[in-house]
């Protein structure tokens, strides 16, 4: 099961276990009982890999080779 972020309108925030099926129904608020609606939150991963801004491949030329062939759409097999 994901875990959900909610917000009641006094703005006490919380994190719950919640079925997929079941994230959009209001639940309790943990400290005033009112209720608390979904929100959207960021993700909690950094991203990392060819996508990222900061390479984390080790050798930055084989990082470049990597993004170059993503662009051109060239297959790139190094052997080491």
């Amino acid at each position: 099961m994901p875990i959900y972020t909610y917000q009641c309108p006094k703005g006490h925030r919380q994190e719950r276990f919640r079925k997929i099926t079941a994230r959009r129904r209001p639940v309790p608020c943990n400290r005033c009982t009112a209720k608390a609606q979904l929100v959207l939150t960021r993700t909690h991963c950094p991203p990392d890999g060819v996508y990222s801004y900061a390479p984390n491949l080790g050798d930055p030329a084989r990082f470049e080779r990597q993004r170059e062939a993503l662009r051109t759409g060239k297959k790139v097999i190094e052997r080491e």
